[in-house]
């Protein structure tokens, strides 16, 4: 949408002052005009208040376009005044540097709201792009793997196994809190399981664990886990090109660092400002990273 008619249509305050509405939109003008090239798209509720805002620097496109085929997609939260969530798509370069490809912030989190980032980003860059992705890496967030899926078809989706081992440590903790028993052979298969390398060990330690754990856990991981095995089972992600990714941990650490310059008092308008330094520090940081190795190179490292 286009800024100059945002400027009429949000009645209501962002944030609550009139003036940090305006400031917001001269922020945004401001990326416009020293980055030609962005994208910056904006929806706005039927009240007038902002429902999502979506970014993107012409280094960001072309860092997609460069490293399409591994995806990773999380959100951060208590970075500004609005209380919106902060949502970054980023990608790993030829060097090993996280570099961030789409900001998008949301108003709520449902996959309506959400489908707002998913929507800019497939307008933003070329089809032919988008459909060398390869794999999306994320955590259990069912609205976000339901708009992977429908905005990459052709795309893998692999959980964050990060968050699955501490999810499964969380579960059989409290199973065996609620039947007195312990935890620690259950989540030891558990871990077997997560790094089985074929189906067929899978499907050992499976039956495995059919009969040490309770009936109560076994329905728990069927519905929850079995379901979606060849999204966190090495047996079927090492089918995938991963970059080695096997977490979001590239991705936090990119948000903790973030947080670090920004407060949760601060105005959406400020949070963006921040936001761009930061991510443009970022494609610096890979810059540098390129020309060390290119000196190593000549120096015959």
């Amino acid at each position: 949408m286009d800024i100059n008619n945002l400027k009429e249509k949000l009645k209501k305050e962002v944030t609550g002052k009139d003036s940090d509405i305006q400031l917001l939109m001269d922020t945004l003008d401001d990326i416009l005009q020293k980055e030609p090239g962005s994208s910056v798209h904006l929806s706005v509720e039927d009240d007038g208040k902002l429902s999502s805002l979506f970014i993107q620097l012409p280094f960001m496109k072309t860092a997609l376009e460069k490293f399409p085929e591994v995806i990773l997609l999380d959100a951060t939260y208590r970075v500004n005044s609005s209380k919106m969530p902060l949502f970054t798509f980023i990608v790993e370069d030829g060097h090993g540097c996280s570099i961030p490809v789409a900001h998008f912030f949301v108003a709520g989190e449902c996959c309506e709201t959400l489908e707002h980032g998913f929507t800019a980003l497939q307008k933003s860059v070329d089809k032919e792009t988008l459909e060398k992705n390869h794999v999306f890496l994320v955590d259990k967030d069912f609205s976000e793997i339901a708009l992977i899926k429908k905005f990459f078809p052709k795309s893998k989706i692999h959980l964050c196994l990060f968050h699955v081992m501490k999810t499964f440590k969380k579960e059989t903790a409290s199973f065996s809190k609620r039947t007195n028993k312990k935890s620690n052979e259950v989540f030891e298969l558990l871990e077997k399981i997560v790094y089985s390398s074929t189906e067929a060990l899978y499907n050992k330690y499976y039956e495995q664990l059919k009969g040490l754990a309770t009936s109560q856990f076994l329905q728990y991981y069927t519905k929850n886990w079995h379901n979606c095995r060849h999204m966190w089972v090495s047996a079927w992600r090492k089918q995938c090109i991963t970059m080695g990714n096997r977490t979001t941990n590239r991705l936090e650490s990119f948000h903790q660092k973030l947080k670090a310059t920004m407060k949760s008092s601060n105005s959406l308008a400020k949070c963006v400002e921040v936001l761009v330094r930061f991510s443009r520090q970022k494609e610096l940081d890979s810059l540098l990273v390129a020309l060390c190795h290119l000196i190593l190179f000549h120096q015959g490292y």
